[in-house]
């Protein structure tokens, strides 16, 4: 008995220190996957701020961690290489593919490790060292993403209906920021017939439908987003003004309206090559709305039209040229539709 407890001795420690050994690999990297996690949410928080922001919180956050007793250290990568520990990078919902790069960056990949040529260097086994194993590289990583909340510079309200957003025969929507579409249904976008739309970000509740060789040629698609509250909800109704009638123009028609603002009950219609420049001010606009049809043409500079009642419709090649005022309560405001009035914007 003694001959064989000498004997099995050897293999009953082997298996105790084979399972603490486990055991603490498993530990670090449960302690590893925390920092990483940690790291990378304070980093992707800091980007709106800057990029050496961003890695310094990630490197602070994460030696606020430790792993197999000690602190956990980062590289901060300056250089942003990919393979690096602190890496930021544009995220794709849609793919969900991260890819390294410092043009506009949306979320921050951290690798915490204890590896050969980290900072921790190796892990230390415990019994290891019995077995001629002194050590093992033990690594996590976690991507993080910034939400865009806010920063949509296009807001498409409705939160349920299907084609909320919805484009077709080749045309193009373009918008060097971010656009935001509030709708949870899986078809909140919808595009056909060669429709483009191309914005730093398209951010969607819901998800989005591309047919008929259409597609999002901008630089981030986002689908299963937050939805984003309308930010000009306190923005008051413009009162009505003077009632100036209405303006329906055709044929090659040119008018200028020089008094500022004012009630158009009948809408302002341009049919026919027709073109007409706005006074800088307020316009509130009754039925049929805002029509520009055939080729006409509106100039408008220092402008908001307030669309009471009717729609505003773009169509047939028609052309708008529209800036908003740059002072009062509605400076910023090209277009404010009555909230009680429900009908569709359209460009065509």
């Amino acid at each position: 008995m003694t001959v064989w407890v000498a004997l099995l001795s050897v293999l009953f420690f082997g298996i105790l220190g084979l399972g603490l050994d486990t055991g603490l690999i498993a530990l670090t990297a449960h302690q590893l996957q925390n920092a990483a996690d940690a790291a990378s949410l304070a980093g992707a928080g800091c980007l709106g701020v800057g990029i050496d922001e961003a890695r310094a919180a990630a490197l602070t956050v994460a030696g606020a961690n430790k792993a197999a007793g000690a602190a956990v250290q980062l590289n901060a990568n300056g250089a942003n290489t990919p393979g690096g520990d602190v890496v930021v990078g544009r995220y794709d919902r849609h793919t969900a593919t991260f890819t390294p790069t410092t043009e506009s960056p949306n979320a921050v990949q951290v690798t915490a490790r204890r590896t050969e040529g980290s900072a921790g260097g190796k892990l230390s086994l415990i019994f290891g060292g019995i077995f001629g194993v002194d050590t093992v590289e033990v690594e996590r990583s976690a991507v993080a993403m910034s939400e865009p909340a806010g920063s949509a510079a296009v807001i498409v309200l409705d939160e349920s209906d299907s084609s909320s957003l919805d484009l077709n025969s080749n045309a193009r929507l373009i918008v060097d920021a971010e656009v935001q579409v509030n709708s949870s249904h899986s078809r909140a976008v919808t595009a056909d017939s060669n429709a483009e739309i191309d914005s730093t970000a398209l951010n969607i509740v819901g998800d989005a439908r591309f047919s008929g060789n259409s597609d999002y040629v901008g630089d981030d698609f986002n689908a299963g987003v937050p939805l984003i509250p309308n930010p000009l909800a306190p923005l008051p109704a413009p009162p009505l003004g003077v009632n100036r009638g209405s303006i329906d123009m055709s044929g090659d028609e040119r008018k200028t309206v020089l008094t500022p603002g004012g009630y158009y009950p009948g809408g302002i219609t341009l049919d026919s090559n027709a073109q007409l420049t706005l006074a800088a001010g307020i316009y509130v606009l009754g039925s049929p709305g805002l029509k520009i049809d055939s080729n006409a043409h509106l100039d408008a500079e220092g402008v908001m039209l307030y669309i009471l009642d009717g729609e505003f419709l773009v169509d047939s090649n028609g052309d708008v040229s529209l800036t908003p005022p740059e002072t009062g309560p509605y400076a910023g405001v090209s277009v404010f539709q009555a909230r009680d009035n429900t009908s569709e914007a359209v460009i065509n």
